[in-house]
């Protein structure tokens, strides 16, 4: 099998959730060097607005909080009417599982990795079977 790798991204546009810092910010500016036009996008509008300025011309920012249909809706749209559309996705925006339940505790099994519950294993199935 012959491996190909991808230095230029050439105008791809892609949307980034959860970039206004953190490893999002950094994903979002690589992508901005590599030639892709980013979607910067995070809860607060203002934050999202000069992040975008700060990594140039080929970023715009936009609010989006991936809790809320609306607003995933609102950006897609966005994305849509300004480049036509979106051609990847970097599905980065979280705020870790310990701040949503603070009793969260990874499943060991005896080899020490983790192993998520049989529910959610079925919660992705049938999000995957929805779409």
């Amino acid at each position: 099998m012959r491996e190909t790798v991808v230095t230029t991204l050439n105008g791809t546009r892609v949307l980034v959730t959860g970039a206004t810092s953190g490893l999002g910010a950094a994903m979002a500016s690589a992508l901005v060097d590599a030639g892709a036009r980013v979607m910067v996008t995070g809860r607060d509008r203002a934050r999202a607005e000069e992040t975008a300025r700060g990594l140039g011309p080929s970023a715009v920012g936009c609010q989006l909080d991936v809790r809320d249909e609306r607003s995933v809706s609102a950006c897609v749209a966005r994305a849509v009417e300004e480049w036509g559309g979106v051609e990847m996705l970097v599905n980065n925006a979280g705020i870790g599982m310990r701040t949503v339940n603070p009793k969260f505790s990874p499943i060991r099994n005896p080899s020490g990795t983790c192993r998520p519950p049989a529910s959610a294993t079925w919660w992705i199935r049938s999000s995957s079977a929805a779409s």
